[in-house]
Protein backbone atom coordinates (compact mmCIF):
# COMPACT_ATOMS: atom_id res chain seq x y z
CA UNK A 1 0.00 0.00 0.00
CA UNK A 2 1.27 3.46 -0.92
CA UNK A 3 -0.17 6.71 0.41
CA UNK A 4 1.13 10.22 -0.13
CA UNK A 5 0.51 12.90 2.48
CA UNK A 6 0.73 16.46 1.21
CA UNK A 7 0.94 19.52 3.47
CA UNK A 8 0.32 22.00 0.67
CA UNK A 9 1.54 25.59 0.89
CA UNK A 10 -0.60 28.39 -0.50
CA UNK A 11 2.17 29.61 -2.81
CA UNK A 12 4.75 27.78 -4.90
CA UNK A 13 7.49 29.88 -3.30
CA UNK A 14 6.72 28.35 0.12
CA UNK A 15 7.61 24.86 1.32
CA UNK A 16 5.10 22.04 0.87
CA UNK A 17 5.78 18.92 2.91
CA UNK A 18 5.38 15.62 1.07
CA UNK A 19 5.44 12.15 2.62
CA UNK A 20 5.24 8.71 1.04
CA UNK A 21 3.97 6.12 3.52
CA UNK A 22 4.56 2.68 2.10
CA UNK A 23 3.64 -0.64 3.68
CA UNK A 24 5.54 -3.71 2.53
CA UNK A 25 5.20 -7.04 4.35
CA UNK A 26 3.61 -5.31 7.34
CA UNK A 27 6.39 -2.75 7.72
CA UNK A 28 5.31 0.88 7.36
CA UNK A 29 8.02 3.24 6.15
CA UNK A 30 7.93 6.98 5.46
CA UNK A 31 9.99 8.99 3.01
CA UNK A 32 9.65 12.76 3.32
CA UNK A 33 10.73 15.76 1.32
CA UNK A 34 10.06 19.42 0.71
CA UNK A 35 8.67 20.46 -2.66
CA UNK A 36 7.80 23.89 -3.98
CA UNK A 37 6.24 24.00 -7.43
CA UNK A 38 3.13 22.21 -8.60
CA UNK A 39 5.36 20.45 -11.14
CA UNK A 40 7.67 19.13 -8.39
CA UNK A 41 4.67 17.89 -6.40
CA UNK A 42 3.14 16.23 -9.47
CA UNK A 43 6.46 14.59 -10.37
CA UNK A 44 6.82 13.18 -6.85
CA UNK A 45 3.26 11.84 -6.80
CA UNK A 46 3.26 10.46 -10.34
CA UNK A 47 6.66 8.77 -9.77
CA UNK A 48 5.42 6.83 -6.72
CA UNK A 49 1.92 6.11 -8.16
CA UNK A 50 0.12 5.98 -4.79
CA UNK A 51 -3.18 4.32 -3.95
CA UNK A 52 -4.30 7.60 -2.37
CA UNK A 53 -3.14 11.18 -1.78
CA UNK A 54 -4.24 12.86 1.47
CA UNK A 55 -4.04 16.64 1.04
CA UNK A 56 -4.04 19.25 3.82
CA UNK A 57 -5.74 21.94 1.73
CA UNK A 58 -9.27 22.66 0.57
CA UNK A 59 -9.97 20.56 -2.53
CA UNK A 60 -13.36 22.14 -3.18
CA UNK A 61 -14.27 25.76 -2.66
CA UNK A 62 -17.15 27.82 -3.96
CA UNK A 63 -16.34 31.11 -2.25
CA UNK A 64 -18.32 30.64 0.98
CA UNK A 65 -17.57 28.96 4.30
CA UNK A 66 -18.16 25.24 3.90
CA UNK A 67 -20.00 23.04 6.41
CA UNK A 68 -16.88 20.93 6.92
CA UNK A 69 -14.94 24.07 7.91
CA UNK A 70 -17.58 24.99 10.48
CA UNK A 71 -17.43 21.48 11.95
CA UNK A 72 -13.63 21.59 12.22
CA UNK A 73 -13.41 25.02 13.86
CA UNK A 74 -12.88 23.34 17.26
CA UNK A 75 -9.70 21.75 15.89
CA UNK A 76 -8.30 25.12 14.81
CA UNK A 77 -9.09 24.70 11.11
CA UNK A 78 -8.95 27.94 9.17
CA UNK A 79 -11.76 28.58 6.68
CA UNK A 80 -10.79 29.04 3.02
CA UNK A 81 -12.66 32.36 3.00
CA UNK A 82 -9.73 34.06 4.76
CA UNK A 83 -7.59 36.05 2.30
CA UNK A 84 -4.45 33.97 2.88
CA UNK A 85 -6.39 30.73 2.54
CA UNK A 86 -7.93 31.54 -0.85
CA UNK A 87 -4.67 30.92 -2.70
CA UNK A 88 -4.33 27.60 -0.84
CA UNK A 89 -7.88 26.64 -1.81
CA UNK A 90 -7.22 27.51 -5.46
CA UNK A 91 -3.99 25.50 -5.47
CA UNK A 92 -5.57 22.54 -3.67
CA UNK A 93 -8.45 22.41 -6.13
CA UNK A 94 -6.04 22.57 -9.08
CA UNK A 95 -3.86 19.76 -7.72
CA UNK A 96 -6.89 17.59 -6.94
CA UNK A 97 -8.19 18.03 -10.48
CA UNK A 98 -4.82 17.12 -12.02
CA UNK A 99 -4.61 13.98 -9.85
CA UNK A 100 -8.12 13.00 -10.88
CA UNK A 101 -7.14 13.33 -14.55
CA UNK A 102 -4.42 10.71 -13.89
CA UNK A 103 -6.89 8.47 -12.00
CA UNK A 104 -5.16 9.10 -8.68
CA UNK A 105 -7.65 9.38 -5.82
CA UNK A 106 -7.28 12.26 -3.38
CA UNK A 107 -8.99 13.13 -0.12
CA UNK A 108 -9.05 16.33 1.89
CA UNK A 109 -7.64 16.11 5.39
CA UNK A 110 -6.81 18.71 8.02
CA UNK A 111 -3.36 18.28 9.53
CA UNK A 112 -4.18 20.20 12.73
CA UNK A 113 -7.18 18.01 13.46
CA UNK A 114 -5.30 14.82 12.54
CA UNK A 115 -2.41 15.75 14.82
CA UNK A 116 -4.79 16.29 17.74
CA UNK A 117 -6.69 13.05 17.11
CA UNK A 118 -3.50 11.01 16.66
CA UNK A 119 -2.14 12.51 19.91
CA UNK A 120 1.15 13.70 18.43
CA UNK A 121 0.79 17.46 18.91
CA UNK A 122 3.77 19.36 20.30
CA UNK A 123 4.99 22.95 19.99
CA UNK A 124 8.49 21.90 18.98
CA UNK A 125 9.17 19.75 15.92
CA UNK A 126 11.45 17.40 17.86
CA UNK A 127 8.74 16.60 20.42
CA UNK A 128 6.20 15.97 17.70
CA UNK A 129 8.61 13.77 15.79
CA UNK A 130 9.38 11.79 18.94
CA UNK A 131 5.66 11.08 19.39
CA UNK A 132 5.30 10.09 15.73
CA UNK A 133 8.24 7.70 16.17
CA UNK A 134 6.05 5.84 18.66
CA UNK A 135 3.54 5.03 15.91
CA UNK A 136 5.52 2.07 14.56
CA UNK A 137 6.95 3.77 11.47
CA UNK A 138 10.39 3.31 9.94
CA UNK A 139 12.24 5.51 7.48
CA UNK A 140 12.91 9.24 7.61
CA UNK A 141 11.00 9.78 10.85
CA UNK A 142 13.71 7.71 12.59
CA UNK A 143 16.79 8.83 10.66
CA UNK A 144 16.73 12.63 10.48
CA UNK A 145 15.01 15.68 11.92
CA UNK A 146 11.95 16.55 9.88
CA UNK A 147 10.56 20.03 9.28
CA UNK A 148 7.11 21.01 10.55
CA UNK A 149 5.77 20.74 6.98
CA UNK A 150 7.18 17.22 6.63
CA UNK A 151 5.73 16.20 10.01
CA UNK A 152 2.33 17.53 8.97
CA UNK A 153 2.66 15.54 5.73
CA UNK A 154 3.42 12.39 7.76
CA UNK A 155 0.19 12.91 9.72
CA UNK A 156 -1.70 13.41 6.45
CA UNK A 157 -0.20 10.18 5.09
CA UNK A 158 -1.14 8.29 8.27
CA UNK A 159 -4.71 9.55 7.90
CA UNK A 160 -4.75 8.39 4.28
CA UNK A 161 -3.44 4.99 5.35
CA UNK A 162 -6.14 4.73 8.02
CA UNK A 163 -8.74 5.76 5.43
CA UNK A 164 -7.78 2.86 3.17
CA UNK A 165 -8.00 0.59 6.23
CA UNK A 166 -11.54 1.84 7.00
CA UNK A 167 -10.49 3.63 10.20
CA UNK A 168 -11.58 7.18 9.44
CA UNK A 169 -14.69 9.31 9.58
CA UNK A 170 -15.87 12.02 7.24
CA UNK A 171 -17.00 15.43 8.43
CA UNK A 172 -19.03 17.74 6.22
CA UNK A 173 -21.74 17.45 3.60
CA UNK A 174 -22.14 16.80 -0.13
CA UNK A 175 -20.11 19.95 -0.94
CA UNK A 176 -17.11 19.06 1.18
CA UNK A 177 -15.87 16.10 3.17
CA UNK A 178 -12.80 16.23 5.36
CA UNK A 179 -11.42 12.85 6.41
CA UNK A 180 -10.23 12.40 9.99
CA UNK A 181 -8.68 9.44 11.83
CA UNK A 182 -11.06 7.40 13.94
CA UNK A 183 -8.96 5.72 16.59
Amino acid sequence: MRVVGLDLAGKETNESGVCLLEEVDGVKSVTCSIQYSDQQIHDFIFDVNPDLVAVDAPLTFGGETRECDRLLANYGALPPTLPGMRSLADRGKKISESLSEKNIKSIEVNARACIKILGVGENKEYGMQKKIMGLDLSGDVNTRLLTRDELDAVCCAITGYLHLAGKTRAMGDEDCLIILPQI
